[in-house]
């Protein structure tokens, strides 16, 4: 386990691609974009705004949240099998990253990926109810 705090970083892709990225046990971004530095310790969560790419319905989710398990690539992840998608509207008021933000959150998450506070990521996980199986 590395000596630095973990990282907290949102990233975002369709559930379709973030299906598969769960089912490979993997960390990636769409159109092979770069993903941020990550190590062991590390959490992800991904945001989803659509079903699928481009012409998906919109979903505006948190959709799967895990830990990276090895610094390698692209990253191994344990995604916690009893988490539950969060639709992010709810969350807004509560997330320091939305607030700081205002309306141009969206923008910041165009992207692909952002880190975020460890009190943001929190209240993320609660909300999925992944809170207790990220806890240590």
């Amino acid at each position: 386990m590395p000596l630095t705090e973990p990282r907290h970083v949102i990233l975002v892709a369709p559930a379709d691609f973030v299906s598969d990225c769960v089912g490979y046990g993997v960390a990636r971004l769409p159109d092979d974009r770069p993903l941020p530095p990550m190590q062991e310790g590390d959490r992800l969560v991904f945001y989803t705004p659509r079903t699928s790419a481009r012409s998906g319905d919109r979903l505006e989710a948190f959709t799967a949240i895990g830990r990276v398990t090895a610094h390698a690539s692209p990253p191994p992840v344990a995604y916690i099998a009893e988490a539950s998608p969060a639709p992010i509207r709810p969350l807004l008021s509560r997330l320091d990253l939305t607030r700081l933000l205002g309306d141009q959150w969206e923008e910041a998450l165009k992207e692909g990926s952002i880190t975020v506070n460890a009190a943001d990521f929190a209240v993320i996980a609660r909300a999925m109810g992944a809170a207790d199986s990220l806890a240590s």
